[in-house]
């Protein structure tokens, strides 16, 4: 595994990959994915993914924006002031209101950074539950630098969340699909004690950021790319227990430039090799 890890405001982020990192992007590689999990977790999560995209000739890039402990250090201070600083500017997202660049923005505002730091032009994202909300933004900000953009399970409308009680089923779902060898449920577990020790760590943060997650409408933010040249898939499960698969089939019928893929099984299906080969067909579409 590669991994690079760089200091971005007052927070370190990371970047995994199974391949090398550094001469791929020397190489000017015209194949970078950069994908984005869920809340709360770790690049490794996605590292199947990974690795079937570096079979696929792309350069897979695994983010980690989680704050403060991203590479299990404490907290580094970067080179900028952004956008920790409530009422700082925020170069990315210029237009939005001062107060959000330490909550709605801060995850975006950390992606484009790293790849800006890394000297990476085009890219496309793929974006998990949470993340999926995070590369919408991302792409946003540089839609002409954007090949595409999927997002998996994470086009919310802003009402179908119902909070701790969808987050603790969801959890539980996890580990009971994971857990299928005995590598897979100790894998899953040290996730879930992960995401529990930030919540308890940073509980005010913790707050906010589910607050922004269950209140975001993503499809709303994907409309910021319908006169774009961004090609945005959207795959959602059927029996997605976060977010309501109806209330975003709903929404994908009122647009027909983003392709809406039904999908089988839960929130958590990311890790299924099904799911998988639609990512690799939405690229190379």
């Amino acid at each position: 595994m590669y991994e690079v890890v760089l200091p971005t405001d007052r927070w370190s982020a990371r970047i995994v990959s199974p391949v090398d990192i550094r001469d791929g992007l020397k190489s000017d590689h015209d194949g970078v994915v950069v994908v984005h999990p869920g809340w709360g977790k770790a690049p490794e999560r996605n590292w199947t993914l990974l690795e079937r995209l570096a079979r696929e000739g792309f350069l897979p890039l695994g983010v980690d924006t989680r704050y403060g402990y991203a590479d299990r250090r404490l907290p580094r201070r970067g080179v900028t002031s952004q956008p920790y600083v409530v009422g700082a500017r925020n170069p990315y997202f210029e237009l939005m209101h001062a107060s959000d660049n330490r909550w709605r923005y801060r995850r975006p505002t950390v992606l484009l950074d790293i790849c800006e730091r890394l000297g990476i032009g085009k890219r496309s994202y793929v974006g998990h539950s949470e993340g999926g909300r995070i590369t919408a933004l991302a792409a946003t900000a540089n839609p002409d630098i954007t090949n595409k953009l999927i997002v998996i399970n994470g086009a919310g409308t802003g009402s179908s969340a119902k909070g701790a009680a969808r987050l603790v089923r969801s959890n539980a779902n996890r580990i009971s699909e994971l857990a299928r060898t005995r590598n897979e449920l100790v894998e899953a577990t040290v996730s879930a004690l992960g995401s529990t020790a930030y919540a308890l760590s940073h509980l005010r943060r913790t707050n906010r950021e589910r607050h922004e997650i269950q209140a975001t409408d993503t499809w709303k933010i994907l409309d910021e790319l319908a006169q774009t040249p961004v090609d945005v898939t959207v795959l959602h499960a059927r029996q997605d227990e976060m977010i309501s698969f109806s209330d975003s089939a709903l929404r994908a019928n009122e647009r027909n430039w983003v392709d809406f893929v039904p999908t089988d099984g839960g929130h958590s299906n990311v890790y299924d090799t099904a799911i998988h080969s639609l990512v690799i067909d939405a690229l190379k579409k």
